[in-house]
């Protein structure tokens, strides 16, 4: 009786751990997006092809899934430097997925 409720405890730890996999699964892979995101956004803003200002835009690539940018920019403590956050944030099973850089871009005042 005993190894019958061993055998019935591990079938369901293993039953719970291969359920967990997917999860786990689409949230590197989502995490991996807004990484991507982030930086060709950054790297946008680094190349002028999006300007310096602040708000929401659309991913400057394509992905898989919704995701929404925001960009937030302050003046920083020299005349053309720029203080710059990126934040991508998507949903993963119903949850909110958030990640950002922050960086510092010079332009020419």
């Amino acid at each position: 009786t005993a190894t019958i409720a061993l055998i019935g405890m591990a079938v369901m730890i293993a039953s719970s751990l291969l359920a967990a996999h997917p999860r786990a699964a689409e949230r590197l892979e989502a995490q991996e997006e807004l990484l991507l995101v982030l930086e060709a956004t950054l790297e946008s803003l680094r190349s002028g092809a999006l300007a310096l200002d602040g708000g929401h835009i659309g991913p400057p690539i394509p992905v898989d899934r919704p995701v929404r940018v925001e960009i937030r920019v302050i003046e920083g403590s020299a005349p053309g430097l720029y203080e710059i956050t990126v934040m991508a944030t998507s949903e993963v099973r119903g949850q909110a997925l958030t990640r950002s850089q922050q960086s510092m871009i010079w332009r020419r005042p």
